[in-house]
């Protein structure tokens, strides 16, 4: 599991979108982020990219990875899956996600959100 963020990113941010666009949770932290792709160089740059932005990224090779993750408690925001994986398919873990409640805090916190001048404020399907 790598985990990182704004901090730890020693990379300059290759965009022009301001880091963060603004966009805090209820708590003032960072959006959480789960990302889960097989491929390790993709899901390394994709999740540096993002803590450029001022997303707190977990990433994770796998869905059993990114459960355990959730099983000790922790929680996300935003989930970004790879639809093709070795054992299963990122609908297939979405699926597995809602039938478990995870990110459903998410989807809460999304309905009460105002809008804001970020490209995307927030999209929870389902």
């Amino acid at each position: 599991m790598t985990i990182l963020t704004r901090e730890n990113v020693s990379a300059p941010p290759s965009s022009s979108l301001s880091p963060g666009s603004g966009e805090i949770t209820e708590h003032g932290h960072g959006i959480r982020l789960v990302l889960v792709d097989d491929d390790e160089d993709y899901r390394e740059a994709v999740s540096g990219q993002l803590a450029d932005f001022g997303f707190e990224v977990a990433a994770f090779a796998d869905g059993a990875a990114m459960f355990a993750h959730f099983a000790e408690g922790r929680s996300a925001d935003v989930a970004v899956l790879d639809w093709r994986l070795p054992t299963s398919s990122g609908l297939e873990l979405l699926a597995q996600m809602r039938r478990r409640g995870i990110l459903e805090s998410a989807r809460r916190r999304c309905r009460r959100r105002k809008p804001s001048n970020a490209a995307v404020s927030c999209f929870v399907p389902g």
